[in-house]
Parts: C-alpha cells; structure tokens; sequence
C-alpha cells in the first residue's frame, strides 16, 4: 500500500509545483522582455525594441505600457502610422493616456489637422502641465495660428524644462521677434522682446554654429523685422544645406513674390 501512494503523492507534488511556478516564470520572462526593449529605446534601437515588445504583447495584449512604448518606437523610425494605430488603441482601453494623447497630437501637427491636434494636446495638457514637449507641440500649434502671444509663454515655460533643445529655443526666439517688430507695440516692451529674440540667436550661434536651423532662425528674425533681402539670403543658405527643410521652398518663394 505504502508504495502504491507514494508514486501518487510524489506527481501530485511536481504538478502541484509547476502550476506554481509556470505564472512566475512567465511573469519573469516578460519582464526581462521589458527591460531589454527599455535599454533598447533608450540607445536608439528602436526596431530592435519594436520586435520585443510585439513579442511580450504577443503574450500579453492588454499591457497597455508595452502598446505605449511600442507606438513610441514606431514613432521614432518615422512610422506615423503603425504609432497611431497603437495610440489609438491605448485611448480606446484608457482615454486619459498621457503619452498616447501627446504624441497622437504630435502625429496629428505633423499631418496638418490642426483642430485635431489642439484637441489631443488640450486633453494631454489637462492631464500634465508641466511636459517640455507637449508645451512644445502647444506652442508651434499657436505659431500655426499666426499668434505668437499665446504661444510665447508656452514655448518659454518648455525651455525651462529643458533649455537644451534648438528647436524649442528657435521657435521661442521666432515669437519674440514676431512680438518684437509688431505695429503699436510700446517701445520698452518691444526693446524686451528684442533682447529676447536676439538671445536667443546668441545661443543657436554658441551651440549649434553649423546648423542651417541657425539660418532659418536668422531669416525668420529678419523676415519679421521686414528685411526681405537679408532674410532670403538666410533662407537659401539653410536650403542649400538641407535641401529637404519642410516649408522652405514655400517661405523663399513667398518671399520672392
């Protein structure tokens, strides 16, 4: 009898360990998963980080931190529309998604539907106020509109979350000069506004001297304060160094006429 039960006994206790053990594994597994996708993003791999986290959301489709950072790895290679699709799905399950919602906005600046944009960065912005990109993204989105007074302080509060961004700093130093060289502005507040912008310069000059952004930057500065020659030749320096800029064959054209 004795060893009649202990066969029994003995396989009830292996299954009984390995329906304990399989969950922890898996649990385990995904997370190394997880953290070899986060160390890829973070080095620039990003489609070495896309296939991994296809592969945990192939073992685990409603981790909605993967779909996240998964849309952010088609984003980063360029690939809109596989990251709004994952975006999209996100906000399905969560509505309020941060990241989801800003770079859905992002996507949607970028594709010029601007009501769409100001909607998903509206939401984001009411979710988290202080994001330097998203801060970013608002302000462009009123320099759009041809208002650089609202996108001023937007833009401004961005670069003091993070004052290491050309862009940023470009955009910035374009509404003060835009603010600058208006009509009927106080001539104290239009003196600040050009200390403002020309700072500005100062720092695309000091950190980025190459840059055909420092170019476009000059020409906009000049272009607000109605300098058309000058500000063409800016122009078509940065044209000839990047051949691609988005726009700039529209603004030298407009500029022509």
């Amino acid at each position: 009898m004795f060893s009649l039960i202990m066969p029994s006994l003995t396989l009830w206790c292996v299954i009984t360990a390995l329906a304990v053990a399989s969950p922890q594994s898996a649990e385990t597994q995904l997370k190394t998963l997880f953290e070899q996708a986060q160390q890829a993003a973070h080095h620039g791999r990003y489609d070495q980080a896309e296939r991994l986290y296809q592969q945990i959301l192939n073992q685990d489709p409603d981790l909605l931190s993967a779909r996240v950072n998964l849309g952010l790895a088609y984003y980063w290679q360029g690939d809109k529309v596989h990251a709004l699709k994952e975006f999209s799905e996100v906000l399905r399950q969560n509505p309020r998604e941060f990241t989801s919602l800003l770079f859905s906005g992002l996507i949607d600046l970028q594709k010029g539907l601007f009501d769409r944009a100001a909607q998903r960065l509206e939401a984001a912005h009411k979710i988290k106020q202080d994001d330097s990109l998203l801060l970013w993204a608002i302000g462009s989105l009123a320099m759009i509109h041809g208002n650089a007074e609202v996108a001023a302080p937007y833009l401004q509060r961005s670069f003091e979350l993070d004052p290491k961004k050309p862009r940023v700093v470009w955009l910035l130093g374009d509404a003060y000069a835009q603010l600058a060289y208006r009509r009927k502005m106080a001539s104290n507040i239009s003196a600040h506004y050009q200390q403002m912008a020309n700072e500005g310069l100062k720092w695309m000059e000091q950190h980025y001297p190459t840059s055909p952004l420092l170019h476009v930057f000059r020409g906009d500065v000049l272009s607000a304060r109605k300098a058309t020659i000058p500000a063409l030749k800016e122009y078509q320096i940065a044209l000839k160094m990047d051949p691609n800029w988005p726009d700039l064959h529209l603004l030298i054209g407009s500029l022509e006429e």
